[in-house]
């Protein structure tokens, strides 16, 4: 399709729309962008929020079946036992449960791994447990003493550091989904700057072409316009566009072509004057001579007759 056959009309709405469109294409990418960057920003930090929320559960549980624990081991008192049994029973199939629970949700390989260790570690907190609660119902006091001071206190550490690393691990998660977030951000809003100096640069280049696609038939017009009215009706305007100035040159064409054959009718009705105009001299001349000629003979005449 050839633009120079669209009226000025469409091609002027046509380019406004064009830009409105650009720009309304480029504010909703950037909208849209925004809010998915804000939805998973959102939804990660709060994923990171419910496992560390269930690993400080976890390792409040954790203490309290430790300190039932240790508690049961060293006291020679039944009654101790027997306050913390029902406690002591549960506190392990409470805790699995919530560890498999939480180990369900941590999805990453930096989550796997620490639940791994965490794992790890808990079978070492079990397997001393096991002995110091052995070496109490054995009612050996001093040594059940000892391991509780020492290998139990010592793994029961190292389970809560490791509980403490999965806490801090999802706190980092969090964080970084907050950075990401700032700089999906960032991008977005450079995104936006980007298209909107692109939208500028199309519509500088739609106002070149334009202007261009109106001054340039214009100037034909003025100057065809100018020689006409300087007498100059040899001009030949050729329309190859069918827009307003298409039709413009066009009449002005038709004008030059009707001055023309008007010009020519009256040149050729001024020949014709002057050519009757010459004869009727020529006519007024002859019946002079004519007339001078027979005035003289008349006078030669009467003088031939007074002799």
């Amino acid at each position: 399709m050839n633009l120079n056959n669209l009226r000025i009309s469409y091609k002027l709405w046509g380019a406004i729309l064009v830009l409105l469109v650009a720009m309304l294409l480029i504010s909703g990418f950037t909208l849209v962008r925004s809010g998915q960057t804000h939805r998973d920003a959102a939804q990660a930090t709060a994923q990171a929020q419910v496992l560390v929320d269930k690993s400080q559960v976890w390792k409040s549980m954790t203490e309290v079946a430790v300190t039932r624990g240790m508690a049961s081991s060293i006291s020679s008192d039944p009654a101790v036992g027997e306050l913390f049994k029902d406690g002591t029973a549960n506190d392990a199939d409470r805790i699995a449960k919530l560890r498999d629970e939480i180990g369900k949700e941590a999805q990453t390989d930096a989550d796997k791994a620490q639940m791994k260790k965490i794992v790890e570690v808990g079978a070492v907190l079990r397997a001393v447990s096991t002995k110091a609660r052995e070496l109490g119902a054995a009612g050996d006091k001093a040594a059940t003493t000892a391991m509780v001071k020492g290998e139990y206190t010592t793994a029961t550490r190292n389970y809560l550091a490791a509980i403490d690393e999965f806490v801090q691990l999802q706190k980092g998660k969090a964080t970084a989904a907050q950075a990401a977030a700032e700089t999906a951000r960032n991008a977005n809003a450079l995104t936006g700057m980007v298209g909107a100096l692109l939208v500028i640069v199309l519509g500088m280049v739609v106002a070149a072409w334009l202007v261009r696609s109106i001054r340039q038939p214009l100037q034909q017009s003025i100057q065809a316009a100018e020689a006409i009215a300087g007498g100059d009706l040899t001009q030949r305007l050729v329309a190859t566009r069918t827009d307003e100035f298409g039709e413009l040159m066009l009449a002005l064409q038709h004008m030059n072509e009707s001055l023309a054959t008007v010009v020519g009718n009256v040149r050729a009705s001024t020949d014709s004057i002057a050519t009757a105009s010459s004869e009727i001299a020529q006519g007024n001349t002859d019946l002079s001579q004519r007339t001078e000629q027979t005035a003289s003979n008349l006078q030669t005449t009467a003088s031939s007759m007074e002799e």
